[in-house]
């Protein structure tokens, strides 16, 4: 009887045992799979839907479009160097007036005033006379040795007397022309000025920056690439704008709008200083953006 009894009790151990084995993975399982079946929640859903909320964009591809390009913003660390970014959708003066940053109905959100003749559709903002007053005055938004204006044309228009963004108050100038004659474009903060002398083509990304104090320390770039390096500009007077703000598609010089841009903009942002490495980033998160819309240009 001692043997079968003890015959009995190693059976059910060694039938136990498999079983207790068998409760320990399941329970390790459901762990994992709990674990990989949790929700994935994308980086800014807040801002996302205050813009969606505030343009009343139904599309679904542009709303992830838009979300994709947020992330990649704040990922890749330029959404912190801009005071607006304006992606330019929606195909109306009402969605184009936006800034993603804050997409408020006001003034202090650097929402644009859109004046005169301008035309809109899926592909942004053109002038024909117009200007888009962003109410971003240079002297209170940034710093002298820190400052940027970028612009996507999608029109490879040559006029020598437009501006595409920019302003001054009649002493101090920030601006950014793509073209200005003898195939040349600059960008001009205070006394530094960054200027190309060669025909680069007028569509694509063009940013204008200033990084430092120096005057030398300014940059243009097309699509990432530096095009033009900074110098002094002795016409000028250092220091930025005060009382009057940035315009796009125009020049607001003083209160007066005569330098209307007849290049089509895609996209603009408005900010601090963008250093090389930050401008090839910039520039490849932009262009996702715009051929996720398709409406790149090179």
């Amino acid at each position: 009887m001692r043997k079968l009894s003890g015959g009995i009790c190693e059976l059910r151990m060694k039938t136990l045992a498999p079983l207790a084995f068998f409760s320990i993975s399941l329970f390790s399982c459901q762990k994992e799979i709990s674990s990989v079946a949790e929700p994935i929640v994308p980086t800014d859903t807040a801002t996302l839907d205050r813009f969606v909320r505030a343009t009343s964009i139904t599309d679904a591809q542009l709303k992830t479009s838009l979300d994709s390009l947020i992330t990649n913003a704040r990922n890749h660390g330029w959404w912190d160097l801009c005071n607006a970014i304006y992606p330019f959708v929606g195909g109306s003066s009402e969605t184009c007036k936006y800034n993603l940053k804050d997409p408020r109905d006001d003034d202090g959100a650097y929402r644009i005033t859109w004046h005169g003749n301008i035309t809109f559709d899926a592909g942004g903002g053109i002038s024909t006379g117009g200007f888009g007053d962003t109410h971003i005055v240079p002297s209170s938004a940034f710093t002298l040795s820190s400052n940027h204006l970028s612009y996507y044309s999608t029109t490879d228009a040559f006029d020598t007397a437009s501006v595409d963004a920019g302003c001054s108050d009649g002493v101090h100038d920030i601006q950014l022309r793509i073209y200005c004659g003898l195939n040349q474009g600059w960008y001009l903060a205070g006394i530094s000025q960054a200027a190309y002398l060669t025909n680069e083509g007028l569509t694509g990304w063009f940013l204008g920056t200033r990084t430092g104090s120096s005057a030398s320390e300014a940059a243009l770039y097309k699509n990432g690439l530096k095009i033009g390096l900074g110098n002094a500009n002795p016409q000028n007077v250092e220091g930025l704008p005060g009382s009057y703000s940035i315009a796009l598609l125009n020049f607001n010089n003083a209160g007066i709008y005569t330098k209307s841009s007849n290049r089509k903009c895609a996209f603009a942002t408005i900010g601090f200083g963008i250093d090389s490495v930050m401008a090839v980033q910039m520039y490849a998160d932009i262009q996702s953006f715009q051929s996720q819309l398709g409406r790149e240009v090179h």
